[in-house]
C-alpha cells in the first residue's frame, strides 16, 4: 500500500512542477515511429484472425456443427 502512496505522490510532484523541455522532434523520427507502429497494428490483427478462426473451428466442434457433416 506504501508503495502506491509513494508513486501517486511522486506522480503529483511531477504533474505539478512540469516545466516546458523546449525539445526538437527530428522529422525522420516520424518515418522511424511508422515503421514501428505500422507492423505492430498489422501484425496483431494478424494474429487475433488466426486466433479467432482457430477458435470459432474449435467451438464448432465443440457443439458438433464442423463442415465436414
Amino acid at each position: 500500500m506504501s508503495l502506491i502512496i509513494t508513486l501517486l505522490v511522486a506522480l503529483t510532484i511531477n504533474l505539478v512542477f512540469v516545466t516546458s523541455a523546449f525539445a526538437y522532434l527530428d522529422p525522420n523520427a516520424g518515418g522511424i515511429f511508422l515503421q514501428v507502429i505500422v507492423p505492430i497494428i498489422f501484425g496483431t490483427a494478424a494474429a487475433v484472425t488466426v486466433f479467432w478462426k482457430r477458435l470459432l473451428t474449435k467451438i464448432k466442434d465443440v457443439l458438433g456443427r464442423s463442415k465436414k457433416q
